[in-house]
């Protein structure tokens, strides 16, 4: 019974010196709030801010791709070919019906191709 209880102490003395060690050699957090210490964002001058804002700005139209969606069956026949639509009006309810029918498979160019998962 004493073997044990000292095997037990130096087993929880291990493991606590473990534990600290890993938590001594972690940085330290800060909760993605920025200190006087971090300097991450140093070296980008307002210049580069504004150039690149000016790139990624939201009020640039973005072109719309001609995309087609191909939807074939377990037999590899066609069973659906069209244009995704650019507006609602244009909308075809059967396209999006097969292709929540269908698993994606691939897509090459602007086609994307499906298969009917029946």
């Amino acid at each position: 019974m004493k073997n044990i209880n000292k095997t037990t102490l130096v087993l929880l003395t291990g493991l606590l010196v473990f534990l600290t060690s890993i938590i001594l050699s972690l940085p330290e957090a800060n909760a993605g709030i920025v200190t006087n210490n971090d300097s991450r964002h140093d070296n980008i001058s307002e210049t580069e801010i504004n150039a690149l804002l000016k790139y990624y700005s939201l009020e640039d139209e973005i072109p719309i791709k001609n995309i087609v969606v191909k939807i074939y069956d377990m037999n590899d026949n066609l069973v659906f070919s069209d244009k995704v639509c650019q507006n609602l009006s244009e909308c075809d309810e059967r396209l999006n019906h097969l292709i929540n029918q269908s698993d994606f498979l691939t897509e090459i160019d602007n086609t994307k191709i499906y298969v009917l998962n029946q």
